[in-house]
């Protein structure tokens, strides 16, 4: 069912809230699996640089890195201060596809390496994470609301989504290419940031990320279109409760308020039409 939450899922969650107030403690001894590290690291094929792919006090938990498989591995064992050099072959469906099949050469110095202790699982811990958590129950029952309101959220937008496809596949939308430009833009700064790349060869990037910018365009624009036709305004009252939600600056809470409510009206519209 849609609402039951794997109990996996909660105790993942709840390990990741222990880890966030973990206590971290230097140590000279090897690295070993659950320590966080800290590693100046270079990346190359062959003799070349991988645009990128220089990073001075990467910090990771170790045996969880998204580096490529081994990676890990290769420190383990290796105290702070050590330099290590080696070779690994990406796997053919590693995420970042420039490098998927090859060989990279890795440079790392270790900078450091600090044991992570978890705080116990207590009442008193669980009621340090909120005011409304007294309890490991409290903790437990919070986290598996949290989770399930996920699933309902991405299944919702997934239908809202699917919605939209279907009208845009049966109305002809005339996509101004400004507009796509700037999503464009938007998201290729976004995906070279997460991957750290700032260098990531850009072009590349946005011929990937094209359909997804014009997606975005003609969903706002037929977003607006239906809105603009069934008379779906928000109300000044509707403005001002989503405002008193929301985070954003407020010179622009009242357009990022709008939009949200307005969009929200033509999804419940759509729904019920469907």
């Amino acid at each position: 069912k849609q609402d039951e939450v794997p109990e996996e899922e909660i105790e993942q969650s709840i390990t990741w809230l222990r880890g966030s107030r973990a206590e971290l403690t230097a140590v000279t001894r090897g690295a070993k699996k659950g320590d966080i590290v800290e590693a100046d690291i270079e990346s190359f094929l062959g003799s070349e640089p991988i645009p990128g792919g220089k990073l001075m006090r990467d910090r990771f938990l170790l045996g969880e890195s998204r580096y490529v498989p081994g990676f890990d591995d290769a420190l383990m064992g290796k105290p702070a201060g050590e330099k290590l050099e080696f070779t690994l072959t990406a796997p053919q469906d590693y995420w970042e596809t420039t490098l998927r099949g090859k060989e990279v050469r890795f440079v790392v110095v270790l900078a450091s390496v600090h044991e992570r202790k978890l705080p116990e699982l207590t009442d008193a811990f669980a009621s340090s994470l909120g005011p409304n958590i007294k309890t490991v129950a409290d903790l437990r029952h919070h986290v598996r609301e949290g989770l399930r309101q996920e699933k309902e959220d991405r299944e919702r937008d997934r239908l809202r989504a699917k919605i939209l496809e279907e009208i845009g596949r049966a109305t002809k939308i005339n996509i101004p290419e400004v507009m796509v430009q700037r999503i464009l833009q938007g998201l290729v700064e976004e995906t070279a940031h997460l991957t750290a790349r700032a260098d990531a060869d850009k072009e590349k990037l946005r011929e990937a990320l094209r359909p997804k910018a014009e997606s975005r365009v003609r969903a706002y624009l037929l977003i607006h279109a239906i809105a603009e036709k069934e008379g779906l305004e928000p109300t000044e009252d509707e403005i001002r409760v989503e405002m008193g939600r929301s985070n954003v600056d407020p010179k622009q809470a009242r357009d990022y308020s709008y939009g949200i409510v307005r969009n929200q009206k033509v999804f419940e519209f759509l729904e019920h039409s469907h």
